[in-house]
């Protein structure tokens, strides 16, 4: 009885292990989702500083067609970065909530 209860605390010690390194794989992914974000803010905001100084120069009032897909493009960049956050901010709630009941 013993040996069988220390061979069943292994294997949940090995799930528990698994759903770490889960958990682990799926941070590093959204990671690297915000880094392309980032970039791709990066961009965006090139692109409308672009188009600001442009349309100043030329003193041109009415944005362009572009230049309101650009700024549409940046407000849903917001909206997935605000995603990414929540889901990571849960993955870790769920990963304390599934080390506190293993505990």
């Amino acid at each position: 009885r013993f040996l069988w209860t220390r061979f069943l605390n292994f294997q949940l010690y090995q799930q528990i292990l698994k759903k770490d390194r889960d958990i682990v794989k799926i941070l590093s992914k959204l990671e690297i989702f915000e880094m392309r974000i980032a970039k791709a803010e990066t961009k965006l905001n090139t692109l409308i500083h672009d188009i600001v100084v442009n349309e100043e120069e030329k003193r041109i009032s009415p944005i362009t067609e572009q230049s309101k897909e650009i700024i549409l493009k940046k407000q849903e960049l917001e909206e997935v970065k605000k995603m990414i956050e929540q889901e990571k901010l849960s993955i870790m709630g769920a990963s304390k909530v599934q080390s506190n009941i293993n505990e």
